[in-house]
């Protein structure tokens, strides 16, 4: 995916193309900003009709819940890739 995303940003003609990867792993906390992303991911689900308002909120409370029971793991690895006008 990165190797694709160089290409898209030097065909665009930005130089000086640089590449990161890194992790996000957080044990136990499910703070404002992991229960903001996933209860918008359950939201985006529903609103395409993916999900039942039923099973949305089910969802979101089961998360409560895990946190609650110190039960909760949230990890995401985040890709960037920069470049500069040439």
């Amino acid at each position: 995916m990165l190797t694709a995303a160089r290409r898209m940003l030097e065909v665009e003609g930005l130089g000086n193309v640089r590449l990161a990867l890194w992790d996000a792993l957080d044990e136990g906390a499910y703070g404002d900003y992991t229960r903001d992303l996933l209860e918008r991911l359950a939201d985006s689900a529903y609103d395409r009709g993916q999900l039942t308002a039923e099973d949305r909120d089910a969802w979101k409370a089961g998360l409560e819940e895990l946190a609650h029971a110190g039960d909760f793991y949230y990890g995401m690895v985040y890709h960037l890739a920069a470049g500069r006008r040439a």
